[in-house]
């Protein structure tokens, strides 16, 4: 098994050939999710620009309705070690209920199997990121990724236009 890490893209050391072979390779974000307990719930927020000020706000606006919540991607600790939090507490209990989680296009490079959000919140796409994604198309692809396991029971909240 291979866990990407974000930073390093799939044209690095030969990560694409190994994801094309049918090898287990794993972003961060689905090995963490592979972890965690059934029973949290994911929170994600996606978008070129204002991820940290939705996963900021939404923490802050579950935590005021008394849900326990941990704010997660480049605003604090990673999701993985959310994920051994949970591991290696003595309490069946898990530590928090919702993980809201800032996720950016790079960290959606590799398909996810486990990281399923309850909740995406998708914000605004702009051309910020294309040395890394090529064109406009691949980078809506990469974020779309987060919507591609979400039923009936999931909510994706997308703008308009």
């Amino acid at each position: 098994m291979v866990v990407v890490s974000p930073g390093v893209p799939l044209e690095s050391h030969g990560l694409s050939f190994l994801l094309q072979s049918g090898k287990r390779i794993l972003s961060k974000l689905d090995f963490a999710a592979e972890i965690l307990p059934r029973s949290i719930k994911i929170l994600a927020a996606t978008g070129t620009n204002g991820k940290s000020t939705i996963a900021t706000f939404s923490g802050q606006m579950l935590s005021h309705l008394g849900i326990e919540v941990i704010v997660e991607g480049n605003l604090g600790i990673p999701l993985s070690e959310a994920a051994i939090q949970c591991l290696t507490c003595p309490s069946p209990k898990p530590v928090f209920q919702v993980a809201v989680v800032e996720v950016s296009s790079y960290q959606l490079e590799v398909p996810n199997k486990h990281f399923c959000p309850s909740v995406v919140v998708g914000l605004d796409l702009t051309s910020d990121h294309l040395e890394r994604h090529k064109t406009m198309k691949n980078y809506a692809i990469t974020k779309c990724r987060l919507l591609s396991h979400m039923s009936n029971s999931k909510l994706g909240i997308l703008p308009f236009g």
